[in-house]
């Protein structure tokens, strides 16, 4: 396949046009119509663009070998035929006059008329417009060197209060023997190769002005010399960002929270203020200097046993005293600035609140239960709870209850006596510190379950339907469930069918029913029994004949 048959076909492929082509590789629409015509070939620079741009080499564009041959014969003939029409017009000059620019036109018209132009393309900063480009270098991907040389217009300083350089605009410059032109650049289609700690971010909008900034991966990222490749088409610009170190001259230490005090077991980080706020200096290295103890004297020894620092936090341990000072100080890298000495005194937490619960969580005991009491001081990291303190525990009302100290806590027996019921157990609990409370809990009876008539004489529950005669008696007892349930006194009720029941039948207070002789008969009487606000079942008796 010919050469301008390939091109056609891959440009159909594509989808475009003549003139999309032309400007995807720099040349004009006519260049691209004579190729596609069989009228002349590209450049060599020309031919690497369009394999570019058509993801193929250019031995395979020009894979046929009788292409070029093709195209100069063809420019042969059109140049003869101008000769010709030439030839006719020139006036009868002497012969050897006539041969001598006949010979020339073949020499020169031949070999320079129908000549490629000399087209280069460079990858320029608006800025740059009037600067010869030539000389400045231009990496490819993979061999950006930050030692390279750099023109100036191509360095940019990255200051400390900024948090991003706006780039000039690029443009491509398009030289055409020796006529200069420029276009602009589709900054969706740029490529970037950058030094670890810069991002490049493009923006190319209709609405918007076009613009390539450089951020810095981190605030104090870009130092002395980073660099960064931008490609466009098989055209690079390369560039070169730093940022002039600023030294530390002055280093603070305290607390974030602005105190210079620490609790026992407790973690605070430190911070380091640096003058001037821009300066360079990285992290800080901070070192326990000493410690003295409350009455001024040092600890020795390993020091991490009563407090470390780890990255930027100071952390006490439990081992070290209430009252002791921790003199630390923080040095700067880079500069080796040494801050002021940071004097922190250790403080004791207080204890904020108190707890004295059962397990349950209940608000009473019943009368003769013994219950474990669980002490717990609020907050978990107060003083009192990291040194493990015990606290004062005093029972106030001591006829009612006993308290116990065990291992973990106290248990609390109340009184068997019923007197108590109703009553308020009391218990003061007082801390080292001076932090006091009383509790107390309602002394409870033990509930009735269940209450059950028996015939006394029998030994067994009465049956819910029980016959009795004329002038007889029957005794009743009331069984309690559970047998030592809390009750003052058990109530029986009577009750019957017919008004005047009062005359005929009467139930005495320890629980014998009695039955006169004229008592009607089926007469039908209810009995039941009462301990407080329990009571039992009903029972049916009915009087015989």
């Amino acid at each position: 396949m010919q050469f301008n048959e390939k091109l056609k076909q891959l440009r159909a492929q594509k989808g475009i046009s003549q003139a999309d082509l032309a400007e995807k590789i720099f040349v004009s629409r006519s260049a691209v119509a004579k190729w596609e015509n069989g009228l002349g070939i590209p450049s060599e620079q020309s031919l690497d663009m369009l394999a570019d741009f058509f993801e193929v080499s250019a031995s395979e564009l020009m894979s046929d070998p009788t292409v070029e041959t093709v195209m100069v014969t063809k420019n042969s003939i059109i140049g003869r035929q101008k000769t010709y029409i030439i030839s006719i017009t020139v006036t009868a000059l002497t012969l050897i006059i006539g041969l001598a620019v006949l010979c020339g036109y073949f020499v020169f018209g031949r070999t320079n008329r129908y000549a490629n132009p000399t087209i280069s393309y460079r990858l320029i900063f608006e800025t740059e417009k009037e600067i010869d480009t030539e000389k400045f270098v231009n990496y490819p991907d993979g061999e950006i060197s930050a030692d390279g040389d750099f023109a100036d217009s191509r360095t940019f300083e990255m200051k400390h209060n900024v948090g991003a350089i706006c780039l000039p605009e690029l443009l491509v410059r398009k030289t055409v023997n020796g006529a200069v032109s420029y276009e602009k650049v589709d900054y969706s289609n740029l490529v970037f190769t950058c030094s670890d700690n810069i991002l490049l971010t493009a923006e190319d909008s209709p609405t918007q002005s076009s613009r390539l900034s450089v951020l810095p991966v981190e605030y104090y990222a870009v130092e002395f010399g980073d660099w960064a490749n931008i490609k466009y088409g098989s055209l690079f610009i390369s560039i070169k960002v730093f940022r002039n170190r600023v030294a530390v001259e002055k280093s603070t230490v305290g607390f974030s929270d602005d105190s210079s005090e620490i609790q026992l077991a407790q973690s605070k980080q430190l911070v380091n203020d640096i003058e001037p706020v821009d300066a360079n200096h990285v992290n800080s290295v901070y070192t326990i200097e000493r410690i003295l103890n409350p009455i001024g004297e040092e600890y020795s020894g390993d020091l991490s046993e009563y407090a470390f620092i780890d990255r930027d936090y100071l952390t006490t341990t439990d081992k070290i005293e209430i009252g002791s000072v921790i003199y630390l100080f923080a040095v700067t890298e880079y500069d080796n600035i040494k801050s002021n000495v940071f004097a922190v005194k250790v403080v004791r937490k207080s204890v904020e609140r108190i707890s004295l619960t059962f397990p349950d969580f209940a608000t009473d005991i019943i009368i003769g239960e013994s219950k474990p009491l669980t002490l717990t001081c609020y907050p978990s990291n107060a003083s009192f709870n990291v040194l493990n303190e015990q606290a004062t525990v005093t029972l106030l009302t001591p006829e009612q209850a006993e308290l116990e100290k065990t291992d973990s806590g106290w248990l609390l027996t109340v009184s068997s006596d019923a007197k108590y019921v109703g009553e308020k157990i009391h218990v003061k609990v007082e801390t080292p510190e001076g932090v006091e409370r009383t509790f107390y809990w309602t002394i409870t009876g033990i509930s009735i379950e269940k209450l059950t008539l028996l015939n006394a004489d029998k030994g067994q529950e009465l049956e819910q339907l029980t016959y009795i005669n004329r002038n007889e008696t029957l005794r009743l007892i009331v069984s309690v469930t559970p047998a030592d349930a809390t009750y003052e006194k058990i109530s029986y009720n009577l009750f019957a069918d017919i008004s005047n029941f009062g005359r005929y039948v009467k139930l005495s207070e320890d629980g014998v029913l009695t039955v006169s002789d004229d008592a009607p008969s089926g007469m039908e009487i209810f009995i039941s029994a009462s301990a407080g606000r329990f009571s039992s079942p009903s029972y049916k008796i009915v009087v015989k004949d």
